[in-house]
């Protein structure tokens, strides 16, 4: 979604003093370059925001679902763990889907169409270039051995992926996700990493439903809603959320419900709670945090067309002991599978709606739903016991997690290596907020000093590290140092030996420095060439080196990231760079 429009995007958190090393450092948890959106934002409303007989009031025992298909047709299932940009919590939205997946990870678009027999598939995928400011054709090695799609990712932006399946004497169909549906013409994007953006008026917070498909309030009859309060009893609804393959950053919870009405005071309490999904049931695990809302807390949303909608927020998390004391946190880290449940005490004059939606949603005829949204009911077949429960027809609850981030931490060094008499080395670590710890005490024979920068659209910050010499009699040390950010971290690994000692003297080290249009090389004479390489192995050009060892890389056409210098001659050498 890197779009024409430019944004500064600045989130606050409250500032707090983290320790590395020897010094003290306040953490601003910031991020200068966000971008987004050529797509008009409306507020949603009449058809998108209904009250609806429920196909059925028939209950099951909670599973999670997977992907199914009714009739032929060609679809897919985004990566793992993917979000979406999902309803402001005035319920304003953007025309265009916009998803967000994990960065630095592998991911695999899931082939999900009907099994015709002969089909070939073929996948294309477009990716912005900020040379030409446009997506264009990806250069990306893509894996499609299986019919899936497959490929490594760092911090880029795509368009999703169009997947074309092609059948004897069947017209050819093409399914692209987050944009047929419904007639729906508007572009869809996928972004490796991201976090809640705020366009200056509101906030749109990651959520794991379509925004573009209808919100219902599903009701069986006056009052008695499917998801909500009613004849069954029902006293909780549950929103699952998938594991991610990163580290999931969140602050709080959003609901939205279709009705609302309640007594003064009435209290409403969040649970999020880690879940193991791996048989395909939920079995629920840790509550990792607790949040309370109250009848004043529920915003009523008035739409020019007199329809009312609601918001209940959720927004200060605590953890809770065994003894049950409360201890405030300012934001979660989840890298499991979890809930989101809402639970209440059934009184009089307690009325409850909850919307729901579709999770992957619907293109023509062919329907790949999965079931994200539960209640606890009393249960006939469990001896009226309280129980989780789902319908037979499938859907999720309508809800968004306040400033959610995927974020980063990486570093132009894995591992440090220090001489047996010890001394300096320096690393740069790059965060995706500005703002880089350790929470625990360094080793007693490492000390650390750093400096916080901004360069070419990346915050960073270059780590020296100091090693003392080692003791007599000993010969090696070793430790792991994790650097942590918001919702990523980076573990390093030091090695003290005695037998690394210190550099020989007639060997002069490659010299690499990074200025604002190119990388600076010198001393490179015992090489004949350098290629410059892709973190993801995909070699962008070949220099040779002269005589004197000295080159300078132009940068300026690439994108921000992390990238190798591979040197070749009579031996071969690899440098991590960031630009």
């Amino acid at each position: 979604m890197k779009q024409i429009l430019l944004f500064t995007l600045i989130i606050a958190l409250n500032l707090f003093s983290a320790r590395v090393g020897a010094f003290e450092k306040k953490a601003n948890r910031s991020v200068t370059t966000s971008t987004l959106l050529n797509s008009q934002v409306k507020q949603y409303e009449n058809k998108d925001v209904s009250l609806s007989k429920a196909p059925s009031n028939e209950v099951q025992v909670a599973r999670v679902t997977t992907a199914t298909t009714t009739k032929p047709g060609v679809s897919y299932k985004v990566p793992q763990g993917t979000l979406f940009y999902g309803l402001s919590n005035d319920y304003y939205g953007y025309n265009s889907t916009f998803a967000v997946a994990s960065p630095y990870v592998n991911w695999t678009f899931t082939n999900t169409s009907t099994d015709i027999p002969n089909t070939t598939f073929n996948w294309s995928l477009y990716e912005y270039s900020s040379t030409s400011s446009a997506y264009i054709a990806s250069t990306k090695t893509l894996n499609t051995s299986d019919s899936n799609l497959s490929f490594d990712v760092t911090t880029e932006s795509f368009y999703n992926p169009t997947l074309v399946g092609s059948a004897s004497g069947l017209s050819d169909s093409t399914f692209i996700f987050g944009k047929l549906y419904s007639a729906k013409s508007y572009v869809s994007y996928i972004d490796a990493g991201g976090a809640s953006y705020n366009n200056g008026t509101r906030t749109f917070h990651f959520t794991n439903y379509l925004k573009d498909l209808s919100r219902t309030a599903w009701i069986f009859d006056t009052n008695d809603f499917a998801f909500g309060t009613g004849t069954q009893g029902t006293d909780a609804v549950v929103a699952y959320y998938e594991k991610p393959q990163t580290t999931l950053y969140f602050e709080g919870a959003n609901f939205f419900l279709g009705t609302f009405s309640a007594p003064i005071g009435a209290t409403f309490t969040l649970r999020i709670i880690t879940v193991d999904d791996s048989s395909g049931s939920l079995a629920m695990k840790d509550t990792v945090a607790t949040s309370y809302a109250t009848t004043a807390d529920v915003d009523t949303i008035t739409f020019t067309s007199g329809t009312k909608a609601y918001t209940m927020p959720f927004t200060s998390l605590v953890t809770v002991d065994a003894d049950g004391l409360e201890t405030e946190l300012a934001y979660l880290e989840l890298d499991d599978p979890f809930v989101l449940e809402v639970s209440w005490n059934n009184e009089s004059n307690l009325n409850l709606g909850f919307f729901t939606t579709y999770y992957d949603g619907k293109y023509g005829d062919l329907a790949f739903y999965d079931n994200h949204a539960f209640i606890y009911a009393p249960y006939a077949n469990n001896n009226n016991e309280r129980t989780l429960l789902s319908y037979s027809w499938n859907a999720t609850l309508v809800t968004s997690l306040t400033n959610a981030a995927y974020t980063y931490l990486v570093s132009d060094a894995d591992t440090i290596n220090f001489a047996g008499t010890g001394g300096n080395s320096s690393f740069t670590l790059v965060p995706y907020y500005n703002g880089v710890w350790i929470n625990e005490d360094l080793p007693s024979w490492i000390s650390a000093a750093e400096t916080t920068h901004y360069v070419s659209g990346n915050w960073g910050t270059d780590i020296t590290l100091t090693a003392e010499a080692l003791p007599e009699g000993v010969s090696s040390r070793s430790a792991d140092i994790t650097f942590k950010t918001w919702g990523a971290k980076k573990v390093i690994h030091i090695n003290q030996d005695i037998s690394t000692g210190a550099s020989n003297p007639e060997t002069v080290s490659v010299y690499v420095a990074k200025v604002p249009d190119y990388f600076e090389i010198k001393n490179a004479n015992n090489y004949n060439s350098v290629d410059l390489i892709t973190m993801t192995g995909q070699v962008i050009n070949h220099y040779s080196i002269s005589a004197s060892g000295n080159i300078n890389i132009p940068t300026s056409s690439l994108e921000n990231g992390i990238y190798l210098l591979k040197f070749v001659g009579n031996k071969s050498e690899v440098i991590k760079v960031i630009k």
